[in-house]
């Protein structure tokens, strides 16, 4: 069994499950904090404090848990890519890792602009060859521009295959640049969940009966004669 190199489409994968993976987290955790228990207890609220508080904890929640999925979900759009998204602003660090390693992501080409030029003058050359070859009538001379146009396909093919990778590694890199967004923003919704929860649970629970009866009991202060 031969084992597989791992390819920058792989990363694809990997990135869009962490996305699945904080989608399922927020709603848990959204579930767990305000679940059936809490909800049930906003129909017992007789004080319309504790009733408005409630609310606005139960739409922090709602909205922190909402915002989470909508980042997510649109970090899980299908991204279209192209070479040209190579010189974005958001994958500045990708141009910064080629150049220090160019043989890495372009081959023997320096750049990404020096391998398609070089690819579109080894097609051309091969173009041109199979021209020439189908017109050749001298054995000899066939043989040579049969060999030019062999060197030129193998040329186009191999410079083909860098971009075809260049191009799978922008992808992968794109949508790491949304997924680590989509991360960013989850981690400041999570707190607005918290504190939605944290606010709707607090006046849920003041309105417990015997949180109910020690209100109304300091509400109702006995005065004694005579006690100072």
């Amino acid at each position: 069994m031969t084992a597989t190199e791992p390819t920058p489409g792989d990363a694809v994968g990997d990135l869009r499950a962490t996305l699945k993976w904080i989608i399922a987290a927020a709603a848990g955790t959204g579930t767990l904090l305000v679940g059936a228990g809490p909800l049930a207890a906003m129909g017992k609220l007789d004080d319309r404090g504790d009733v408005a508080a409630a609310f606005c904890g139960l739409a922090l929640t709602v909205t922190g848990i909402g915002w989470i999925v909508w980042q997510a979900s649109d970090a899980l759009m299908p991204q279209v890519s192209t070479l040209a998204r190579f010189d974005d602003p958001e994958l500045a660090d990708l141009r910064a890792l080629a150049a220090t390693d160019p043989r890495a992501f372009f081959g023997p080409y320096a750049s990404l602009d020096e391998l398609r030029a070089k690819l579109q003058f080894h097609d051309a050359v091969a173009g041109n060859a199979a021209v020439m070859l189908a017109r050749q009538s001298d054995e000899r001379r066939a043989k040579m521009v049969q060999q030019v146009l062999d060197s030129a396909r193998t040329n186009a093919d191999h410079a083909r295959h860098l971009e075809r990778r260049l191009l799978t590694i922008v992808h992968a890199w794109t949508v790491r640049h949304h997924v680590r967004r989509a991360r960013r923003h989850a981690f400041i919704a999570m707190i607005v969940v918290v504190a939605g929860a944290v606010l709707f649970l607090t006046s849920v629970n003041d309105n417990r009966p015997g949180t109910t009866e020690k209100k109304r009991a300091s509400t109702h202060t006995i005065v004694v004669p005579g006690s100072p």
